[in-house]
C-alpha cells in the first residue's frame, strides 16, 4: 500500500508539471481573438493554420459529452526539415464563455479529448502552431447525453477530500470547502477536482491518451479552499512528499487563522538530501491572511495575495500578479536564482506589507537571486523593504573538476520592470561583506556585471520615498547615480540604470530622500517625529516616527516618557545588534483638542481653543451636569488635567428649563451669552454679571423669567448693559 501511495503522488506531480509546461506556451488571451468558425454540434471539418491563431466557437445544441480528435498534415513539405522530426508543436487552449481557461490541449492524433459541454453555454478552441503551415482535421462526436449522472468531487491526493476527516487534528467541511488544521502532524495536501466515476486521464488502446475536460464553474460555485490554521502544524513526509499544499484544476487556496504551518525537516534518501517543500496552485490564486507559513517556495498561476500574517520563504515566489497589502514576508536566501526572487509576469503591488531579505545565517556561500523584484509593472504605495545584499560569486570549476577560484558577478538588482511607480514607503539596503569573502577592490567591481537598484525600461515615477544605503566606503565609492549600460569599463553599480530618450523619468527630489552612509550610528539618519504637537485625550500618546527609510524591525528599542498628561513628552530610540547610537525626540502634549466636552461635576463645557501648560485655553458653558443645584457660579477660569481654560461664553439654551435654579453668577471672562441661555428657569431670582466684555444680549436670552428677577451688573457698565438687556426682552429689575 505504501508503494501504491508513492506512485499516486508521483503521477500527480507529473501531471502538475505537464500542465505547467503546457501553460507556458504563448497563447493570446481569448478575449483578444476573433472567432473564425462557429460549431453547434457533431461535425468534421478541416482548417489550415500558420503562426496566427485560429478560433472555433462551440455552442452545443445538446448538453452532453463530446469527443474531440485531431489529425495534422503538413501543407508545405519544405517546412519538415529540422522541425521535431517532421512535426512542429501544435497546441491550443480551451476557454469558457467568460474567457477563463479550461485547459490547454495538444493537437495530435495520439490525444483524445472529452469535453463536458452544456446547452446554452459557449466554449472557445484557440488553435496555434509555433512554426510551419498545417492542415488540421477536427472531428467532434456526441458520445453521451446523461452527463448529470457524473458525480463531481473535490479530491486530495486522488482520494475524496472528505476522507481527510479520518486524520488526527484535521476537519474538512466539503460543503463550504473549509479545511481546519489544529496542531496537525503529517504529509502535505494537494487538492484537485474531478468525477468519482470518471478519471481525468486514461490510456486507451495503443496507449493513446484521453483527457476529460470541463469548466469548473459548471460544477462548483466556490472554487477556493479555505485553510483555517490553528496551533503549530508540522509537516513530515518522505522525499516523494514535495508539496505542503497544492491545488490544481482551477482551485484556489486561502489561509486564515493565527497558527503556524512549518515545513518538514530535510529528508535523506539514497544518499540525497531533499529540502524542498513547496506550495503550488495551478490555474488559481493563493491568499495568506493571518497565519505564519514556513515554506521553500510558492508558485501560483494567478495571484499571490499577502494580507496579514507572516510568510518565510527560501527559494522565491512565482506568480502572474502579487498583491502585498499587509503582514510580513521574510526571504532567506542560500542559493542562486537566475530571475527575480519575487518573479511576476504581470504586476507587483506593495501597499502595506513589510518585506525582508537576507542570506541564510551561517552560510559560507555567496549566492543570491539575480534580481529581488521582477515584473512587467511594479507599484509601491506603502510598506518597508529591507534587503541585505551580498556580492555574488560563482565557483569556477576547471576541466579536471577541481575548484579554480571565484568569479565575481556583482550585487543583485533590486527592481527590474518596464514601469515602476512609487508614491510612498521605505527601502533600506545593506551591501554587506559575507563570511570568508575575498577583499573587495575597485578592480574587483570593474570585472563584475553591472547592477543597479532601479532597472526600469519604460517609465519611472518616484515620490514620498526614502532610500537608505548602508555599505563600507569601498562599496559606496563604486556606487554611481546612474549605471551606464553596455560599456564594460563603467559597469560598477548604480542607483538608476542610465535611461535612453524613450524612458519617461519623473522623480520628485523634494520627497525622494537618499541617505548613503557607512555608519551604523542611527543618529546619522535624520530620524524625526512626523508630528510634534498632540492634544491630551486621556490616553497614552505614541508619536509616529519618521525613520527616513531606516527600517527598524529588530534593530532598535523604542521607549516613551511623559506621554500621557499635558507637558513635554519624549521618545528615546536606542540602537541594538550591530547598530549604535541613541536618538531623543521631544513632543508637546497640549490641552484638550477643540470640541472636547468636559465637566467639573456641576457644569458642562466645550473646548473652543486648545490650551497648553502655561498657556490658557478657552471653553464655553453648554449645559448643566447637576440639575439639582439652586445656585450656580460660572467661574472666570476652570482647570482640567493641569491646563487652565478661560470661560468665555455661555452657549445657546445652556441653562434652559433648570427648574430648581434660583441664582447665577456669571464670571468676568464671559463675552457672549447665547439665545435662550436661561429660558424656562422660572425660579431664577438673581443673575449677577461680573463681566465687562459682553457686547450684546441676544433677544430671548432671558425669555420667560419672572418680573421679580433681578439682574446685577458692574457699575461701570450699568447704563450700557441696562439698555441692551431691556432690548433683549427682559422684563425684570436691573441693578
Amino acid at each position: 500500500m505504501k508503494e501504491i501511495k508513492k506512485f499516486k503522488k508521483f503521477v500527480l506531480m507529473a501531471f502538475m508539471l505537464l500542465v505547467a509546461f503546457a501553460k507556458s506556451n504563448d497563447v493570446k488571451a481569448a478575449e483578444k481573438l476573433s472567432v473564425d468558425k462557429v460549431i453547434t454540434g457533431e461535425e468534421n471539418f478541416q482548417l489550415r493554420i500558420d503562426k496566427n491563431d485560429y478560433v472555433c466557437k462551440f455552442q452545443p445544441r445538446i448538453t452532453g459529452e463530446y469527443e474531440f480528435t485531431f489529425n495534422t498534415v503538413f501543407y508545405n513539405e519544405t517546412d519538415k526539415a529540422g522541425v521535431n522530426d517532421g512535426k512542429a508543436e501544435i497546441y491550443g487552449v480551451i476557454y469558457d464563455e467568460d474567457f477563463e481557461e479550461i485547459s490547454t490541449f495538444c493537437i495530435d492524433e495520439e490525444y483524445t479529448y472529452y469535453l463536458l459541454a452544456f446547452k446554452g453555454k459557449s466554449y472557445y478552441f484557440a488553435y496555434k502552431t509555433s512554426e510551419g503551415l498545417y492542415d488540421i482535421t477536427t472531428n467532434i462526436d456526441l458520445i453521451k447525453i446523461d452527463i448529470e449522472s457524473y458525480k463531481f468531487r473535490v479530491s486530495c491526493h486522488g482520494n475524496p477530500a472528505r476522507d481527510l476527516n479520518d486524520l488526527d487534528n484535521v476537519k474538512f467541511d466539503e460543503k463550504n470547502m473549509v479545511l481546519e488544521l489544529n496542531n496537525y502532524s503529517g504529509s502535505g495536501f494537494v487538492f484537485g477536482v474531478g468525477f468519482s466515476n470518471r478519471s481525468s486521464i486514461v490510456y486507451g488502446p495503443e496507449k493513446k491518451r484521453k483527457y476529460y475536460l470541463y469548466s469548473l464553474k459548471d460544477y462548483l460555485s466556490n472554487r477556493t479552499i479555505k485553510v483555517v490554521v490553528n496551533g503549530k502544524n508540522k509537516f513530515v513526509g518522505d522525499h516523494y512528499d514535495k508539496y505542503m499544499f497544492g491545488a490544481v484544476g482551477g482551485l484556489s487556496l486561502e489561509f486564515v487563522g493565527n497558527g503556524i504551518l512549518e515545513k518538514r525537516d530535510p529528508v535523506t534518501s539514497n544518499g540525497l538530501t531533499y529540502t524542498n517543500y513547496d506550495m503550488v496552485c495551478l490555474d488559481g490564486s493563493i491568499t495568506v491572511d493571518g497565519p505564519t507559513i514556513d515554506i521553500t517556495s510558492i508558485e501560483v498561476d494567478e495571484s499571490f495575495n499577502m494580507k496579514s500574517g507572516k510568510v518565510i520563504v527560501y527559494e522565491g515566489i512565482d506568480a502572474k500578479n502579487a498583491n502585498f497589502t499587509g503582514g510580513k514576508i521574510v526571504a532567506i536566501t542560500d542559493d542562486n536564482r537566475f530571475k527575480g526572487f519575487i518573479d511576476v509576469t504581470s504586476k507587483i503591488v506593495f501597499d502595506g506589507t513589510d518585506f525582508e531579505l537576507a542570506p541564510k545565517a551561517g552560510s559560507d556561500r555567496w549566492l543570491q537571486p539575480d534580481t529581488i523584484f521582477e515584473a512587467k509593472e511594479i507599484i509601491i504605495k506603502k510598506g518597508n523593504i529591507r534587503l541585505k545584499l551580498i556580492p555574488i560569486y560563482y565557483i569556477l570549476i576547471g576541466d579536471n573538476g577541481e575548484k579554480q577560484g571565484l568569479d565575481y558577478c556583482g550585487f543583485s538588482d533590486v527592481f527590474i520592470c518596464e514601469t515602476l511607480s512609487i508614491s510612498g514607503g521605505n527601502l533600506m539596503i545593506e551591501y554587506d561583506k559575507f563570511r570568508n569573502e575575498p577583499n573587495i577592490t575597485e578592480d574587483t567591481f570593474n570585472k563584475g556585471r553591472g547592477n543597479c537598484i532601479f532597472n526600469v525600461g519604460k517609465e519611472l515615477n518616484i515620490k514620498n520615498f526614502n532610500l537608505v544605503i548602508i555599505a563600507e566606503d569601498t562599496i559606496l565609492n563604486s556606487l554611481s547615480e546612474e549605471l551606464p549600460v553596455g560599456n564594460k569599463s563603467f559597469m560598477k553599480f548604480g542607483i538608476f540604470r542610465k535611461y535612453d530618450n524613450d524612458t519617461k523619468k519623473n522623480i520628485d527630489k523634494n520627497t525622494f530622500h537618499v541617505i548613503k552612509t557607512s555608519s551604523y550610528d542611527i543618529s546619522k539618519y535624520g530620524i524625526k517625529l512626523n508630528k510634534t504637537k498632540y492634544c491630551y485625550d486621556g490616553k497614552l500618546i505614541y508619536p509616529e516616527i519618521d525613520y527616513r527609510g531606516f527600517v527598524i524591525d529588530d534593530y532598535v528599542d523604542v521607549r516613551y516618557e511623559n506621554n500621557l498628561k499635558p507637558g513635554v513628552g519624549r521618545v528615546i530610540i536606542t540602537a541594538k545588534t550591530k547598530f549604535t547610537g541613541t536618538v531623543v525626540l521631544d513632543f508637546d502634549i497640549l490641552g484638550h483638542k477643540k470640541g472636547t466636552v468636559l465637566t467639573d461635576g456641576k457644569l458642562i463645557y466645550k473646548v473652543t481653543k486648545t490650551g497648553a501648560v502655561g498657556v490658557a485655553g478657552k471653553v464655553s458653558v453648554i449645559g448643566v451636569k447637576k440639575k439639582s443645584l439652586k445656585k450656580n457660579n460660572i467661574k472666570s477660569t476652570v482647570k482640567f488635567d493641569g491646563i487652565k481654560y478661560d470661560v468665555v461664553s455661555i452657549g445657546k439654551k445652556a441653562f434652559k428649563n433648570s427648574k430648581k435654579l434660583k441664582s447665577v453668577v456669571i464670571g468676568k471672562n464671559v463675552s457672549k451669552i447665547g439665545k435662550g441661555a436661561f429660558a424656562g428657569c422660572k425660579k431664577l431670582k438673581s443673575i449677577t454679571i461680573k463681566s465687562k466684555k459682553i457686547k450684546k444680549f441676544v433677544k430671548g436670552t432671558f425669555k420667560s423669567l419672572k418680573k421679580t428677577c433681578v439682574v446685577k451688573v458692574p457699575k461701570a457698565k450699568k447704563k450700557a448693559y441696562t439698555k441692551k438687556i431691556k432690548k433683549s426682552g427682559f422684563k425684570g429689575i436691573i441693578k
